[in-house]
């Protein structure tokens, strides 16, 4: 599996709809890549965040947007 065909697998996957659950569903798409040899830019793990917090409510998106900001 390529990196692109990985990225859009995820974009295809359904997201969880809270951070409680988004965080580790993140993690585990990032581990099973690693497990595929497969390494992310921080680009790339900033797009993926960005993708995940689609389904989330306001106040949750804009948590995540701090986090990545530290990043």
């Amino acid at each position: 599996m390529t990196k692109q065909e990985f990225l859009n697998n995820f974009a295809q996957k359904e997201k969880p709809k809270d951070t409680t659950s988004a965080m580790p569903f993140l993690m585990e798409s990032i581990n099973e890549a690693k497990r595929n040899g497969i390494e992310f830019t921080k680009e790339e793990v900033y797009s993926m965040c960005t993708e995940l917090s689609k389904n989330l409510p306001e106040k949750n998106r804009r948590q995540v947007e701090r986090l990545l900001k530290m990043l």
